[in-house]
């Protein structure tokens, strides 16, 4: 089965555009609520990799420090 790429990417544009459209409406102007959820420690450096999800759509965001 031959698989047309341009489509494929197409559709995987139109996804991502609906996707951030349904974000705009839950959180407008990006006004996420982040509450930590976890951490990892990356290097014997102490870097740490703080991992926040919001409260109100579900987005993950992570952060280094």
């Amino acid at each position: 089965m031959w698989i047309n790429r341009t489509k494929y990417e197409v559709e995987k544009l139109k996804y991502r555009q609906r996707i951030s459209y349904l974000e705009n409406l839950i959180c407008p102007c990006e006004s996420h609520d982040y509450v930590e959820i976890d951490y990892e420690i990356i290097d014997e450096h102490s870097t740490v990799k703080h991992i926040f999800r919001c409260k109100k759509c579900g987005k993950l965001h992570d952060e280094l420090s």
